[in-house]
C-alpha cells in the first residue's frame, strides 16, 4: 500500500472567531459557520446558532447527526437539551428542533440533510 501524501495528514484548524456567521434564506434566525466539509455524502461540521423562538424545518438525516450544546437550549424530539448536552441521532432518524431562548451548538452530519416535506 502507498504512503499516505503527507498534505492529507496534517490538521486542519479553523479559527471559528475569525469566520462571519451566514444564514439560510429559507430559515430567518439559524445561522452558520462551516468548520469542516466531509468528503463524501456532501456531510459538514458546522457551528450553528438559533435565535430565541426559532425552529428548523422537518428534515431527515441520511447518515446520523451528532451535536453539542455550547450555550443556550435547543428542543428537540419532545425533550430540551441545555449546555453540554451531547446528542446523537441515528441515521434514519427525522426531527424539528427549536429554541425558545436561542442556542449555539456544535453539529456533525456526515451526510447532506434532506428536508421532509409537509403533507
Amino acid at each position: 500500500m502507498p504512503d499516505p501524501d503527507p498534505r492529507a495528514l496534517e490538521p486542519l484548524v479553523v479559527q471559528a472567531d475569525a469566520k462571519p456567521w451566514k444564514g439560510f434564506p429559507e430559515v430567518p434566525g439559524v445561522e452558520y459557520k462551516v468548520l469542516r466539509r466531509h468528503p463524501e455524502g456532501g456531510g459538514l461540521t458546522l457551528l450553528l446558532r438559533f435565535a430565541r423562538g426559532v425552529h428548523y424545518p422537518t428534515h431527515r438525516h441520511p447518515g446520523g447527526e451528532e451535536y453539542y450544546m455550547l450555550e443556550g437550549t435547543l428542543r428537540d424530539g419532545g425533550k430540551t437539551y441545555g449546555k453540554d448536552a451531547f446528542v446523537y441521532h441515528p441515521p434514519g432518524s427525522i426531527h424539528t428542533p427549536s429554541s425558545p431562548g436561542g442556542a449555539e451548538l456544535i453539529v456533525v452530519l456526515p451526510k447532506a440533510i434532506e428536508l421532509v416535506a409537509k403533507g
